[in-house]
């Protein structure tokens, strides 16, 4: 029977004793990393001692069953130690007489899927973000015995890396959702300078749509990234993080270099991530609001392009038939004197008709000027 030591972290943003949420978590089907099947694990706490005193345990008893495993696999993890920034330590001793390889597998599934199956005893994922926000976080596994009460002890800096990986992959990934609305904005821009035609004015609202979209989803992400911050900042501001917390309050500290640029890249990325949020949240009202202005500017100057264009096509009508009109009767006639003297009442009513319209045409044009100029 081999023994190993495995450390836990629930994420908490109190220094406090971890609340029980639940003594019990139903069957939970998991991946399985070796093989196309699939695992169903259990998870029970089974507490030793009266709540509040110094021998109180909080153990969690494991049951695994799935093809990848000759008989159902049952261990429990031992509570060991624990500290009020949510860290857990636990021993377990993985049972005899098993099929080679498996105690390899239990391992590499405690490190991870069952870990963050477990962290629902203490850790509502439905509280501020889902379940795979934080799966990103890898269990301490080890075959000796692990501290997590000394000052600057190996989970606190294990948990404190992975945080600043995590951050660093998060700014980088909100910068390239950043570009893309960028290019959406600038692609409608162009497209409304170039085409303020019916198209031109489709493709900027379809364009639009995809731009508040993508925004939006800038705005989950660091909004996301934000709530993993103050998880974060419970191990930053941890008594056990002391060379840490002294470098990140004093830049010139170069006593420990790695923990340095653990520090400056935390620090960065949320200030990276904070500065894209406020300016997609301001950029998301004033870019929205500039493209339909626009927008609508080019559908009142398409409707004024149209009152003009069918005025202009009624006038020319007139003015063809009054003209076909007076040329016959000029041919008829052919004198001016006789001309003027034979106009009946149509003709007098096709000079006032064209008059009138003439008229409208001028003042279309003339009030189509002024508001383009407005």
């Amino acid at each position: 029977m081999s023994r190993k030591y495995c450390v836990y972290w629930f994420p908490t943003v109190f220094h406090k004793e971890l609340d029980l949420i639940t003594h019990y978590l139903r069957p939970r089907e998991l991946d399985d990393d070796q093989s196309s099947f699939r695992l169903t694990v259990e998870l029970r706490i089974i507490t030793e001692g009266s709540k509040g005193s110094d021998d109180y345990k909080e153990n969690i008893e494991i049951t695994l069953k799935g093809k990848t495993f000759a008989k159902p696999l049952n261990v429990t993890l031992y509570q060991q130690f624990k500290s009020h920034n949510g860290f857990r330590c636990y021993y377990y001793d993985f049972p005899p007489n098993r099929i080679s390889g498996e105690d390899a597998h239990f391992e590499n599934l405690l490190k991870v899927q069952i870990y963050h199956y477990a962290k629902e005893f203490y850790h509502s994922h439905e509280v501020l973000y889902g379940e795979e926000k934080d799966c990103f976080l890898e269990a301490i596994i080890k075959p000796n015995d692990i501290k997590i009460n000394g000052q600057d002890n190996e989970p606190i800096i294990n948990f404190l890396k992975q945080f600043a990986n995590r951050f660093y992959f998060i700014a980088h990934e909100i910068s390239e959702m950043n570009s893309v609305v960028i290019d959406i904005e600038n692609d409608s821009n162009a497209i409304l300078a170039e085409n303020p035609n019916k198209e031109g004015k489709q493709i900027v609202y379809e364009n639009e749509a995809l731009y508040k979209k993508k925004a939006q989803a800038i705005n989950r992400a660091c909004e996301d990234a934000l709530i993993e911050h103050t998880y974060c900042k419970t191990l930053l501001f941890s008594i056990y993080n002391n060379s840490f917390r002294t470098i990140c309050n004093d830049r010139n500290d170069r006593s420990n270099d790695e923990y340095r640029k653990l520090a400056i890249n935390i620090e960065n990325s949320i200030n990276y991530i904070e500065c894209i949020k406020y300016k997609n949240a301001n950029r998301v009202n004033d870019v929205s609001l500039d493209l339909l202005e626009r927008i609508n500017v080019f559908n009142s100057t398409s409707k004024r392009s149209l009152t003009l264009s069918i005025s202009l096509a009624i006038f020319s009508a007139a003015f063809a038939l009054l003209s076909l009109s007076i040329v016959k009767d000029i041919w008829f006639f052919g004198n001016k004197k006789e001309f003027w003297s034979s106009l009946d009442s149509f003709n007098f009513c096709s000079i006032t008709i064209l008059a009138i319209f003439f008229i409208f045409f001028i003042y279309f044009a003339i009030n189509g000027k002024k508001k383009s100029k407005n």
